[in-house]
């Protein structure tokens, strides 16, 4: 008899005395496979997964950077916070997690915070995409961070699209390295032609690149760039297709070309008819550009002629060109230099602007636009008061509450500080002479003095304080009895004083304007010799008549006052 025969034969013998060894043994002991394997003990799920309480999920860790960065400006502990917590994230997430956090990071401005998100993501094994290596690109600017990005794009498998390519070469502009942006240009082309097929690349990527060659001083390269543009949009011999052209690339090129040789224009003309010939009409941007290096040719010089012909040369043959406020800056400023007069003078360029801002507003002058601005009715009035224009820059100074533009403290400083300029350089003179010439000096401005019995003129700071402070101009100014000269060396020495450049008064255009118009009206009876002592009827006929004159050269018929158009 076998051994489980004799054990079975004397009765069930209980479970806890058996061996370990003949489990397997006893009949109907073996469970079914499913229930086995059930019994069989499963190992604890790992600490770095998500499912322990304290694992943070997607939302959860993201919601935590939120709450730091709004908590503290400066990032670090935002920063911290995704260190830690980055590496409990399901490994399949983590690229997604990281290309998320730098845009999370950038839209908070925490550029450092980016960047070394950025780092561990390319540590860890990770391809950036394009987009986030665009953005780190973008926030970073100091020039060895940019210098160690572009060495690991040039030597490292990091991947480029177009907006990478055109950030590269934007921050490679201030360096100049022409080799280094050939390697990334080359490194781009070769990414962008891997599938053999030909890339189409985008008129603003090819502005980039010839900015970036142009302003590294490689204007054959940069040209090779334009023949490119042209070849892909079929406007050269050997293309058949032709597609619209876009006027950027010109542009750019005659950008680079003004900004390194401003003085030969004719290459500036050259790729302007190069842009007609192809199809292209000039805009106001292409004109702007030769304008500017018009400009900068005559910044050191005192003939700004050329710059007004080329706005003559614009306005003649592309009348269907409209200027802008730049074009306008630019040609003020040219006035302000001249010390010819040349047409169009200062006045017609006003008139110009205002003409232009009528058709922009259509016919209404309270709407803004960007050909009157505060800038640059500032550097109307002085251009018109540094050729004694009083009446021109009143007319200036009225349009201001007529479009509701805000003046400034530099509107204030506009007027006051070439008068003082012109009151000290005439102060200089009045040693020697007769005391009754003093009536013909300094804006005209007398007083009789009781006490030591003659004739002193008046000026400074603190006189015009006292004009400014007072609300009848036309009456004698009783506040100036109060400021009296001894003579020419304390009126001088009073001139030169540093209370004649305290800060001008609050900007409002009740306590502004008005009193500058009155200024101007007294320099312009000071012009004509009228003292402050002369009746009022005078006075009042002689500015009327000067005003109808510039309201005549500088607004069109509909806007005049027309108490200015009567002649005296």
């Amino acid at each position: 008899m076998s051994l489980l025969s004799r054990l079975f034969s004397r009765g069930p013998i209980p479970s806890s005395r058996l061996p370990v060894h003949l489990y397997p043994c006893i009949p109907g002991f073996l469970t079914p496979r499913r229930s086995l394997s059930s019994a069989i003990p499963r190992p604890l799920p790992s600490r770095t997964t998500s499912a322990l309480p304290h694992a943070p999920t997607v939302k959860s860790f993201f919601r935590g950077i939120q709450d730091s960065l709004e908590r503290r400006k400066d990032g670090e502990e935002a920063l911290r916070f995704f260190q830690e917590g980055v590496s409990r994230l399901p490994y399949s997430t983590r690229l997604s997690c990281y290309e998320r956090a730098i845009h999370l990071f950038a839209r908070h401005q925490q550029a450092w915070g980016a960047t070394q998100v950025y780092r561990r993501l390319i540590r860890e094994g990770y391809l950036p995409s394009p987009a986030a290596t665009t953005l780190v690109l973008r926030l970073t600017h100091d020039p060895k961070e940019i210098e160690a990005l572009m060495q690991r794009i040039v030597e490292g498998p990091i991947r480029m699209d177009e907006a990478t390519l055109c950030t590269f070469l934007a921050k490679l502009v201030p360096n100049k390295n022409p080799e280094l942006m050939r390697h990334i240009l080359a490194r781009f082309i070769k990414w962008h032609m891997s599938d053999g097929g030909s890339r189409i690349l985008s008129a603003a990527t090819f502005s980039v690149m010839i900015n970036g060659y142009g302003h590294a001083g490689d204007f054959s390269t940069a040209f090779q760039w334009l023949e490119q543009y042209r070849k892909q949009c079929g406007r050269t011999s050997d293309s058949s297709d032709a597609t619209a052209i876009n006027p950027s690339p010109y542009a750019t090129l005659m950008s680079c070309l003004a900004d390194h040789e401003p003085d030969d224009q004719t290459r500036l003309f050259a790729v302007l008819r190069l842009f007609e010939s192809d199809g292209g009409i000039p805009d106001i941007v292409l004109w702007n550009i030769i304008l500017a290096a018009a400009s900068r040719i005559t910044s050191h010089s005192t003939d700004s002629t050329r710059v007004i012909a080329l706005y003559r040369l614009m306005r003649r043959k592309y009348p269907q060109i409209r200027a802008d406020g730049y074009t306008f800056g630019v040609l003020l400023k040219a006035q302000e230099r001249s010390h010819r007069k040349v047409h169009p003078t200062t006045r017609h360029i006003f008139r110009h602007m205002v003409e232009a801002h009528l058709a922009h507003t259509k016919g209404r002058p309270s709407l803004p636009s960007s050909f009157l601005t505060t800038s640059l009715l500032n550097l109307t009035l002085q251009t018109l008061i540094r050729t004694r224009d009083y009446a021109g820059a009143t007319v200036v100074l009225r349009t201001f509450p007529v479009c509701k533009i805000q003046p400034d403290k530099a509107t204030y400083w506009a007027v006051v500080r070439p008068l003082l300029r012109r009151m000290r350089g005439e102060v200089k003179h009045l040693s020697g002479a007769r005391e009754t010439s003093w009536l013909e000096r300094l804006l005209g401005w007398t007083v009789v003095s009781e006490r030591h019995g003659y004739q002193s003129a008046v000026a400074g700071r603190r006189v015009i304080d006292a004009l400014l402070e007072n609300t009848n101009s036309w009456s004698p100014i009783p506040a100036l009895s109060a400021f009296q000269a001894a003579g020419p060396a304390e009126l001088a020495s009073f001139l030169e004083a540093p209370h004649c450049f305290t800060p001008p008064p609050a900007p409002t255009p009740a306590r502004t304007l008005r009193p500058l118009m009155d200024l101007l009206r007294r320099c312009i009876l000071a012009d004509a010799g009228l003292s402050s002592r002369t009746s009022p009827d005078l006075q009042k006929a002689t500015v009327a008549h000067a005003m109808a004159n510039a309201n005549e050269d500088m607004l069109p018929a509909k806007k005049r006052p027309k108490s200015t158009r009567k002649k005296c």
